[in-house]
């Protein structure tokens, strides 16, 4: 499987934490990715930021080189994301907005978000280079590692909530990109099961607020049905309530040369069949 690496920053997304060097993903995932986000920052939204530009999209976690040490994160005291080991895993940051209904710039992955998709209370990690100030708030300063500082800001309930727009395009781009999404852009019909995309968790409450902004934005109901398919909550892990989680299929050559296995792999409705109307979004 060829690889590359994610640089820190790009058109339209920066790395949560730069300091880790779990970077890496394969050719695809990297490449969608980088699309991904660029086509979100030249996407017209209800809600800006401050100086009316679009936020970047907050990437987390890929995976490390090979035989990349899992060491522990010297932050948390506990090892990085043990499922990002294949390449074909990436995390996000949800897009959020302050009560001011301003977009504003996911620093981390820690906060989670209800049902309602207001946050809840907790300490809030930020990254910041270790040159820079306190950031304002009531912030502890943490331990500093490779020149960037940790803080815990304690962020009370109610003072984000998600951006379910954004959030919409995101899983939108990634279902529909040409490398990794479930339908083959050649022939306009829905990937098998074991092609692209294997699955995107987020809990339950938001998995409902992404399918219902699917629906608002005028997307055919058999691309929302499909997305409902992708879109799941881990039954044996944390529910990714704070975090955007991807997982790809083993691409086909990774298959036969690698011995690279798919297990696990959900359903999916509509393999075969066309899909051509996702590309012409009701009202679009």
């Amino acid at each position: 499987m060829s690889g590359a690496r994610l640089p820190d920053t790009g058109c339209g997304f920066r790395r949560i934490f730069p300091n880790r060097d779990l970077a890496y993903g394969t050719d695809a995932l990297v490449t969608a990715l980088a699309r991904a986000a660029d086509e979100i920052r030249r996407g017209a939204f209800s809600h800006r930021m401050f100086d009316g530009l679009n936020p970047p999209l907050g990437v987390g976690n890929l995976t490390g080189l090979p035989g990349h040490a899992r060491e522990e994160d010297p932050y948390l005291g506990k090892r990085f994301s043990l499922s990002h080991t294949s390449g074909r895993a990436a995390d996000f940051a949800y897009f959020i907005l302050d009560r001011a209904g301003r977009a504003v710039i996911a620093h981390e992955t820690a906060i989670g978000y209800r049902a309602d998709g207001w946050n809840v209370s907790g300490w809030r990690r930020l990254y910041l280079d270790a040159r820079r100030g306190a950031p304002p708030g009531a912030c502890n300063r943490g331990l500093t590692f490779q020149g960037v500082t940790e803080w815990k800001c304690f962020v009370p309930g109610g003072t984000y909530r998600l951006d379910d727009e954004r959030n919409w395009a995101l899983v939108r781009a990634l279902l529909t990109d040409p490398l990794i999404g479930v339908i083959d852009p050649r022939t306009k019909r829905v990937r098998p099961k074991d092609r692209g995309i294997r699955r995107i968790l987020v809990s339950n409450g938001i998995r409902e607020r992404l399918l219902n902004e699917a629906r608002r934005k005028g997307e055919p109901e058999r691309f929302v049905v499909l997305a409902a398919a992708i879109l799941r909550q881990p039954g044996n892990a944390p529910p990714h309530d704070d975090h955007l989680h991807v997982d790809l299929n083993c691409a086909y050559e990774d298959i036969r040369r690698c011995g690279c296995r798919n297990e696990g792999v959900p359903e999916r409705p509509f393999v075969g069949e066309i899909l051509d109307s996702v590309s012409r979004r009701k009202g679009a």
